[in-house]
C-alpha cells in the first residue's frame, strides 16, 4: 500500500473560486516567490485567465460544473438555513435568561 503523500493539484477557476478543473500538478518550488501559495486542499496554481477552448483539452465540461457548483450551494443552504433559525430563537431565549439572571444580580447587590 502506498504511502499517503500530499497531491499537489492545477486548476483552472472563475474569479469567484468555483473550479471547473483540477488535475494533478507540480509542488510550486520555494525558491521562487508566487503570489498564491498552496492552499490547504493542496492547489498551488490557480488558472483564472479561462479560454474555455484550452480547457476542450482537460475534456470538462464548464456548464455541467457550473451547473454542478449551484446545486451543492442549494443543497447546503437548505439544509443549513433551518438549523441556523434555531440556533438564533435558541440565542435569544439564553439572552432573555441571561437578561434575568443579571437583574436578578444587580438587585441583590443594590441590598
Amino acid at each position: 500500500m502506498p504511502k499517503n503523500k500530499k497531491v499537489h493539484y492545477e486548476v483552472f477557476a472563475l474569479r469567484d473560486g468555483t473550479i471547473l478543473a483540477a488535475g494533478p500538478g507540480r509542488k510550486i518550488p520555494t525558491c521562487r516567490v508566487y503570489p498564491e501559495p498552496e492552499d490547504e486542499d493542496g492547489v498551488c496554481r490557480w488558472h483564472t485567465e479561462l479560454d474555455f477552448d484550452s480547457l476542450k483539452s482537460w475534456k470538462t465540461n464548464p456548464m455541467g460544473v457550473l451547473a454542478v457548483v449551484l446545486n451543492v450551494r442549494k443543497a447546503i443552504r437548505a439544509q443549513v438555513e433551518p438549523r441556523l433559525e434555531l440556533l438564533q430563537q435558541q440565542m435569544a431565549t439564553l439572552r432573555e435568561q441571561l437578561d434575568r439572571i443579571e437583574k436578578g444580580l444587580e438587585a441583590k447587590a443594590l441590598r
